[in-house]
């Protein structure tokens, strides 16, 4: 009969394909590597699927996946924190030792530690770094809100192996925030129409071409964390910029390997 070739179902395996018991059965795992691209599981070069070789992605840490977790760095907010207590503490002291045991001078009170190098003044700033604006206290207020915001949400874009930079971020960070807290309370602060920065510091500066020293400024300690963290800032971008630049050659090299 010409149905004795054909093979005939087995009960319960209708749909499926019956080999004849002397058909070489393949296994699953030969399969899905012939599947995947040849006997040895290594796909071809033809097929677009290469494996990822790239080193950048080997060095990747799973913080560095998730970049969106920077200000929760302690580099970040504990050095913002830092340089806030310091600051609020040092205009709280200075001005409390300077109504006691300061005199009267052209400026204000003030206390020679180094007479005709630095000294300890009373100022009332109303303006910005140096002096400069002295009318602008409530435009400056509001961009010092705006300051802070950015920074918050650069730290936020800063994956957290950006350590510098995030030092960095703070520093800048707890500066503004110690200027800005003048602003909002400081005899009734911005709005009240008052709001001027304390400032304390003051340094004179012996030059060779000036009869004088050179006077700069008064400042306080939350100018100075922000000089700090701008240079940090500009360090950090530089080493990020080189590194970045050292891991695409790497790469091209890598790539011209292959």
């Amino acid at each position: 009969m010409k149905a004795e070739g054909r093979l005939r179902p087995r009960s319960g395996a209708v749909g499926r394909r019956v080999f004849p018991p002397s058909a070489p059965r393949l296994s699953v795992s030969w399969k899905s590597r012939e599947r995947r691209g040849g006997p040895g599981g290594k796909l071809p070069a033809s097929s677009g699927m290469q494996e990822n070789r790239d080193p950048s992605a080997l060095e990747r840490t799973p913080a560095d996946r998730c970049p969106r977790r920077g200000w929760k760095h302690p580099l970040f907010f504990g050095t913002a924190l830092l340089i806030l207590a310091s600051d609020l503490g040092t205009k709280a002291m200075a001005f409390e030792f300077l109504e006691e045991h300061g005199i009267r001078g052209l400026g204000g009170l003030e206390y020679r530690v180094w007479p005709g190098v630095f000294h300890l003044a009373r100022v009332e700033n109303y303006g910005t770094i140096w002096g400069l604006f002295q009318d602008g206290t409530l435009p400056l207020t509001i961009l010092r809100i705006l300051m802070v915001a950015a920074l918050m949400g650069f730290a936020w874009k800063s994956p957290p192996s950006a350590k510098l930079r995030l030092t960095a971020l703070g520093f800048v960070l707890g500066g503004a925030l110690g200027n800005l807290y003048d602003n909002l309370f400081w005899n009734g602060g911005a709005f009240q129409g008052g709001g001027a920065v304390r400032d304390f510091l003051d340094f004179y500066i012996p030059l060779p071409w000036r009869d004088q020293a050179y006077h700069y400024p008064t400042f306080n300690l939350a100018d100075s964390s922000i000089l700090v963290g701008a240079v940090l800032l500009f360090l950090a971008f530089s080493r990020e910029e080189r590194r970045d630049r050292h891991r695409k050659k790497s790469e091209v090299l890598g790539g011209g390997g292959r």
